[in-house]
């Protein structure tokens, strides 16, 4: 009896066919993918820090402005992290599906008033307020 084609990367591994099939492709473009999307999110979060590196290897600064630049950077990650973190993980889903066929097990949100901890929406809105994204219910 013939195995069936294998739907997850790691699955594939062991199949006699892989040379021949699509998954050594589609595990490339994984990888591949990979640096633009962490690129694009270190440079989001992290300019305070690449300011900071850049100003200490040309010379240095005085400690109130690089403890400003962290501070800001801090600031940064809280504002605009949570910001960033629904639709990198919605994007994230959607790459993995490359080397992983499997249907997605997607939580359902709950029915109104439970309390979300996801996003600023909380600390804006107050607790109970689901924010849109599915990245954001709990389990």
């Amino acid at each position: 009896m013939p195995r069936p084609r294998p739907r997850t990367a790691l699955a594939a591994v062991l199949w006699p066919r892989l040379p021949l099939s699509s998954w050594p492709w589609r595990s490339a473009g994984y990888l591949i993918a990979t640096m633009p999307v962490a690129l694009a999110a270190i440079t989001v979060l992290g300019v305070p820090w690449l300011i900071l590196a850049v100003k200490l290897a040309t010379g240095g600064m005085p400690l109130v402005d690089a403890t400003g630049l962290i501070l800001v950077g801090v600031a940064v990650i809280a504002v605009v992290g949570p910001l960033v973190a629904a639709p990198l993980a919605d994007l994230e889903r959607r790459r993995l599906h490359l080397v992983d066929t499997r249907p997605s097990t997607r939580r359902r949100p709950r029915p109104a008033g439970h309390w979300n901890a996801c996003g600023p929406d909380t600390a804006i809105r107050g607790p109970g307020v689901r924010s849109a994204t599915s990245a954001c219910w709990p389990p």
